[in-house]
């Protein structure tokens, strides 16, 4: 290859990749070294630093010659050939399984001429172990048409690295039977251990090295702990909110607006994540394996685009992509290594603007990681020799350094440069240790404390994890931090010395801060006893079956459980109901009672339960399995082939819930807790017997007054429709098609008219067809037992009666979430009030789409309408009395979520697959 002047270089630069200038000095001598030809190269540059280009540039420059890529995975393949045939308009291709015969016979005859156009080949290792390839490559090699090879992710070719790939290791041997030929070795990610490993696998011969320091010094690193947070959700979509501020919205292209990654470990809690943010308004997707093809293609694309500004994803998400304009990138749960961190958190800031990176440690992804770590360990058996039982070991001690790194105050920065064997950083408070360190120690002591307070908790911990933490913890936190992990050399005199002590000697003032501290959370366990008490008593009565467990489901409630079964209930009765009308009747082998109904539903619930790991899915998961059982057209399986079952409680005894709680809280906590509900107690039963005494007697005549209710008249009603919320009074389009979808509904619930003898004849004529109809009915009932329904949706305490002859209160009202809908007048009314109220409801959210463009068609207003008044009769029809605000606001959402394109388009779209 002919070498390059500086200035001639800067030109070719310009001339193929846009740029003015190298990003540094090591960038260009690294492009000097390749164009040589002399020596094999070994190049470690921080992601963002433009070590792609080292390859690229050198490609570009050899006539009729082509160099090949080696990348680990296919999307990076991709990512890369975009940017240099889109971009650039340099001619790259690939040769892999996802191209078609004809695109592949073209890349090969393009190779096979004398004057080869292509100048870079991407490949995967797999690729180059197979015959087809070879055989190629020999062809190349024969008429000297290979430039050279480059191995980028070179990390996987050391069984050091984090990302350790077997057919990275074959390489080196076949770079033996191709001395002559020039190879670079690229990594983001290679301490000394590993840089040694690669050199020595792929069998270079004296090579270059050309490494930039790993310290990036627009990055502002910190960590939050979450048991400290209080609303976890909130406060993340808070902080991105901050960091993704736009200083300049309106002359920002929306492919440059600021945008943000979160990475979680599990694609359920991508899921999760992305829904609960959406919920709260920001623009999110979730990212992974589980979506199909055009799903991540088009998720990826909007995210690049500036369409979504937030991509939960797991963390293959982010290698080979070059976005500039990552301003955050969080991790909601802890990385498994620090190479991995560091290269996913890298992410951030690519176009040297600061960005941030912020992970939320919590014990409880440490145990679930340290568990499966160890599994893996004891996987490899007894060989402690064997390469697998090494990477297995090697990965456990590496996830024990990043726990490490999390339950200390040092520079966040310290942990890659010590790690990658670089000097300590100037770090300028890009941190919040270097920011705060007193702050951040305050939070790691109460973090530390609560912790302990947990783990002094009832829970029966496995032999795996109370192995794992001996040996995470080297004896646990609660021993005063012991010792440290060996990474951290205690000698080492260019680092903080003082980070590893977390309990130090108090000073007066540290005392008093101590006691603060104290008080503090007897506070917050006192408050945390209140609510576990208010939940567990609930549970002692309830219908479902692990009642105690429910909060185990983030924002899951007994109450929310038992409002599921009913609607349950109602469908198994439905559909039973409907099947015995069919011809032949379609009806169970045992007879069946409303109990056993109960029973059927308690069992489909639970199965509901267990197999979420999260509310929404929980939510979402109920609805689908209660509208299948209605909208079946036979009898339901469970229901034909039940066998009945003597009614066991499935709640819990209260009794043995308070000692629980003795001892999660304290006795002393409890035992508070209890004086003060005793107290108001007999507070208000002597505030209730001297308001008897006092009381005057009613007026005889009061007594036979009557109260006129009616239907509320829209046209005279000076507040809003809309419960809690404000209609703005220059938006009339809005309030007269909120009115008209309102009045629609209110014409099918009006009064009865008074009797008259016009209308009296028509109602004669009526009710004597309906006579006949109702007898061959009743004709097809008898065949199956009468479901005596009675008041289906009532409170547990009076559904729940534990064979015993207990007397019941007569007058028992409907309570639950403050969102629910309460029954405490006749019937017939309240049911009007209610399909009122829900109606309102689902005007109200609808409004929120119709107003996004996302309800379009012909007649936009017309199907708004039609959509409102479905989702009114779904709910309305299913059991209104137990129909909270947040059941229908989640399935709209739903809807809208699984709608293409989130637009529905016609009223057989609105529905839940």
């Amino acid at each position: 290859m002919s070498e390059y002047t500086d200035e001639e270089l800067s030109k070719e630069l310009k001339k193929y990749f846009k740029h003015n200038t190298f990003k540094s000095d090591i960038q260009k001598n690294a492009i000097k070294s390749i164009l040589s030809g002399q020596k094999d190269t070994y190049i470690s540059m921080p992601t963002g630093s433009g070590k792609s280009l080292c390859y690229q540039l050198p490609a570009v420059l050899q006539e009729n010659k082509v160099s090949i890529v080696i990348s680990p995975l296919i999307a990076l393949i991709k990512n890369q050939l975009d940017f240099l045939n889109q971009k650039c308009k340099i001619p790259a291709s690939t040769i892999n399984s996802t191209i078609s015969s004809k695109e592949r016979d073209k890349v090969l005859g393009d190779l096979k001429t004398k004057t080869t156009h292509i100048k870079l080949l991407y490949v995967t290792p797999e690729q180059v172990a197979s015959n087809s390839f070879q055989e190629l490559f020999k062809l190349l090699f024969k008429f000297h048409k290979i430039g050279f090879v480059a191995v980028d992710e070179a990390h996987c070719v050391s069984m050091w690295g984090h990302d350790f790939r077997k057919d990275y290791l074959k390489l080196g041997e076949w770079r033996s039977a191709y001395p002559s030929i020039q190879f670079i070795a690229l990594t983001a990610t290679a301490p000394v251990l590993v840089r040694k490993d690669i050199i020595a696998n792929l069998n270079f011969q004296n090579p270059a090295i050309f490494q930039v320091p790993c310290f990036r010094k627009n990055l502002y690193y910190d960590i939050v702990y979450k048991n400290l947070m209080r609303d976890d959700f909130i406060e993340l979509k808070c902080y991105i909110q901050k960091c993704l501020e736009n200083p300049e919205p309106n002359t920002t292209k929306s492919s440059e607006k600021p945008c943000a990654i979160i990475y979680c470990r599990k694609k359920e809690s991508t899921e999760s994540v992305a829904l609960s943010l959406r919920k709260l308004g920001l623009s999110c997707e979730a990212f992974h394996s589980g979506l199909k093809k055009s799903d991540k293609e088009k998720v990826q694309d909007d995210w690049m685009n500036g369409k979504v500004l937030v991509i939960v994803a797991t963390v293959a998400f982010g290698m080979g992509i070059d976005h500039q304009h990552v301003r955050l990138v969080v991790h909601w749960d802890i990385s498994q290594n620090i190479a991995a961190y560091y290269q996913e958190s890298g992410r951030a800031g690519r176009d040297g603007k600061k960005s941030f990176c912020r992970l939320y440690y919590d014990r409880d992804e440490v145990r679930s990681i340290t568990f499966l770590l160890n599994q893996d360990l004891n996987k490899c058996g007894k060989d402690t020799k064997s390469e697998k039982y090494q990477r297995a070991k090697n990965a456990l001690k590496e996830f024990e350094k990043m726990v490490e790194h999390c339950e200390n105050v040092i520079c966040r920065h310290i942990l890659f440069t010590k790690y990658f064997g670089d000097p300590p950083p100037k770090c300028d408070s890009m941190c919040d240790v270097c920011k705060d360190k007193k702050s951040c120690q305050k939070r790691l002591d109460s973090f530390l404390q609560i912790s302990a307070s947990a783990s002094m908790g009832t829970r029966i911990r496995t032999a795996a994890e109370e192995a794992d933490f001996t040996d995470l913890y080297e004896g646990g936190r609660s021993s005063g931090h012991k010792g440290k992990f060996d990474y951290y050399d205690n000698d080492d005199d260019s680092y903080d010395n003082d980070y590893g002590s977390s309990f130090r000697k108090a000073s007066e003032k540290e005392r008093k801060e101590e006691r603060s501290f104290i008080d503090k959370q007897f506070a917050l366990r006192k408050m945390n006893a209140a609510a576990a008490m208010k939940m567990n008593e609930t549970a002692s009565i309830s219908r479902v079956k692990s009642a105690n467990a429910t909060e185990s489901k983030v924002g899951l409630t007994v109450v929310t459980r038992e409002n599921y079964l009913s609607l349950l209930i109602s469908a198994l009765k439905s559909n039973m109901e409907k099947s015995a009308l069919l011809d032949p009747p379609d009806i169970p082998t045992i007879a069946i009672t409303y109990k056993d109904l109960e029973d059927i539903a308690i069992d489909l619930e639970l199965k509901c339960f267990d197999s979420c790991k999260a509310v929404s899915i929980y939510r979402r998961n109920m609805a689908k399995e209660t509208f299948a059982i209605k909208n079946e057209a036979r009898l339901h399986s469970l229901i034909k082939n039940h066998i009945p079952k003597k009614h066991k409680f499935h709640g819990g005894d209260y009794k043995t819930i308070v000692e629980d709680l003795k001892n999660r809280y304290g006795e002393d906590v409890i035992e508070e807790l209890e004086n003060e509900v005793e107290q108001k107690k007999l507070k208000k039963e002597k505030l209730q017997q001297k308001n008897n005494d006092t009381k005057n007697q009613s007026k005889i005549s009061s007594f036979f007054k009557k109260e006129i209710k009616g239907v509320e008249d829209f046209d005279s009603k000076k507040t809003d429709i809309i419960e809690n919320e404000e209609i703005d009074k220059s938006d009339i389009s809005q309030l007269k098609l909120m009115k008209s979808v309102l009045e629609d509904e209110l014409r099918q619930i009006q009064p009865e008219k008074e009797p008259n003898e016009e209308n009296m004849n028509q109602d004669e004529e009526q009710s004597s067809k309906k006579r006949k109809a109702d007898g061959e009915i009743e004709k097809k009932l008898q065949k199956i037992p009468r479901i005596e329904e009675g008041n289906l949706f009532k409170t547990a305490n009076e559904l729940l009666k534990i064979e015993s002859n207990r007397i019941e209160p007569e007058n028992v009202s409907f309570s639950s979430s403050s969102s629910s809908i309460v029954i405490s007048e006749p019937v017939s009314e309240n049911r009007s009030r209610n399909k009122k109220k829900i109606s309102s409801i689902v005007v109200n959210t609808l409004n929120q789409f119709y107003h996004d463009k996302r309800i379009q068609g012909n007649d936009s207003k017309a199907l708004f309408k039609a959509i409102a008044r479905k989702v009114t009769h779904i709910f309305y029809d299913s059991n209104p009395d137990v129909v909270s605000k947040k059941d229908i606001t989640d399935y709209i959402y739903e809807v809208f979520y699984q709608a293409r394109e989130g637009i529905i388009t016609k009223l057989e779209d609105f529905k839940i697959d």
